[in-house]
């Protein structure tokens, strides 16, 4: 399975949950969350992605840049999408919560920083040099890495600090069984202590069914992603980087159009 594969599914899967989000006033419970628990598979795709797209990149600082223009292109479309699913009012920027550009350009910054000031392997540097330096990174720098990931929580951005967190995981588990083991982490975080707390509460079969299919949908990508085969495919980057604010323009038009009743 390319690139390629991995992002029309995750695409795809988006376009499900986010159709969802904004039209779930005029959804049954169970197709509401039919449509948000087959979402849940595209952000851990992203994130994979966006791991792969750092450890290859030719230039990180151009990367950088890219998710950080996007995720301030993206910014309008996501609070008008977000506002008008949530309460269906028009609103156009507000700070209450960031969108997920945002968690994927802190998740590549702490990648950067990492990548930057790793000490070089004691095989890499000369017989002179050699005593001057380490493996690994000094523990400022790896604070620092923290606070990045921390930033996710601080900015209030789309998946919080295990979103930024699970980038960088990622990335710095080499072997794909440990960045898979990082996935299904993330995955018992976000659905999984909710599942077992609606089982022990006792909130009724509805409840812990709706819990199962958002862990078990967070748990799909891993599997989806244990089939990557490394290659890229089409590339098609300039439709990908706007699909993000693009889509979520079109179904808030389309939601504008349709209900005609937003103050």
């Amino acid at each position: 399975m390319s690139v390629f594969v991995l992002k029309i599914i995750a695409v795809v899967t988006m376009i499900i949950d986010h159709t969802g989000a904004i039209f779930g006033n005029q959804l049954t419970d169970n197709e509401y969350w039919l449509m948000r628990s087959i979402g849940r598979i595209a952000f851990p795709i992203f994130v994979y992605l966006i791991a792969e797209g750092a450890r290859h990149t030719r230039s990180m600082p151009r990367y950088l840049l890219r998710l950080g223009t996007f995720a301030l292109i993206s910014e309008i479309p996501f609070d008008i999408f977000l506002n008008l699913g949530l309460n269906n009012s028009l609103v156009f920027l507000e700070f209450s919560k960031q969108n997920v550009y945002f968690t994927l350009f802190l998740g590549a910054l702490a990648i950067y920083w990492y990548k930057i000031h790793r000490a070089p392997d004691i095989e890499d540097v000369s017989r002179d040099t050699r005593r001057l330096f380490k493996p690994g990174i000094p523990i400022y720098h790896w604070l620092l890495v923290a606070v990045i990931i921390a930033a996710g929580w601080f900015l209030r951005t789309d998946y919080s600090v295990m979103g930024v967190g699970l980038i960088f995981a990622c990335y710095f588990f080499k072997r794909k069984p440990l960045r898979l083991a990082a996935m299904a982490a993330a995955a018992v975080y976000w659905y999984g202590l909710d599942l077992f707390d609606a089982v022990l509460s006792g909130d009724g079969p509805v409840y812990t069914l709706y819990y199962a299919a958002l862990f078990i949908g967070t748990l799909v990508p891993a599997a989806l992603i244990a089939l990557y085969n490394g290659r890229q495919g089409p590339k098609l980057k300039r439709f990908f980087y706007f699909f993000y604010p693009v889509h979520m323009l079109i179904l808030s038009a389309v939601y504008l159009i349709i209900t005609k009743d937003v103050f």
